[in-house]
């Protein structure tokens, strides 16, 4: 298998990274990026959920962005991935704005 994913044979390389996702971090990411950095839907919605859980919102997102534009069938799981990739960026930028307005929907006082 290692053979295969060296040979730059993506699905290999997503195999390979999964088997050492336990045991080695840094070779599971090598391999996993080397496969997503090929097209590899799913190594882009393994490492899109990695880059959220280690709250690294831009990777989060351009990384489960790429998995849902090349994914057959999108899983709603990276899907609320990226909406809150998305969220969290906007909240970095519009912070403030975003806790106003968040006090008012739960106070009442918003005007839909």
């Amino acid at each position: 298998l290692k053979e295969a994913a060296d040979a730059g044979q993506r699905d290999a390389q997503r195999m390979f990274g999964l088997a050492h996702s336990s045991r080695d971090d840094k070779i599971h990411l090598h391999y996993i990026t080397l496969a997503a950095s090929q097209g590899d839907a799913e190594a882009c919605a393994m490492l899109g959920h990695h880059f959220m859980v280690r709250k690294s919102f831009i990777l989060a997102k351009y990384y489960t962005e790429k998995y849902i534009e090349s994914a057959e069938k999108v899983n709603p799981v990276y899907a609320f991935n990226y909406a809150l990739a998305l969220f969290y960026l906007g909240a970095e930028q519009y912070g403030e704005d975003i806790d106003i307005h968040s006090q008012n929907l739960y106070s009442g006082h918003a005007k839909l």
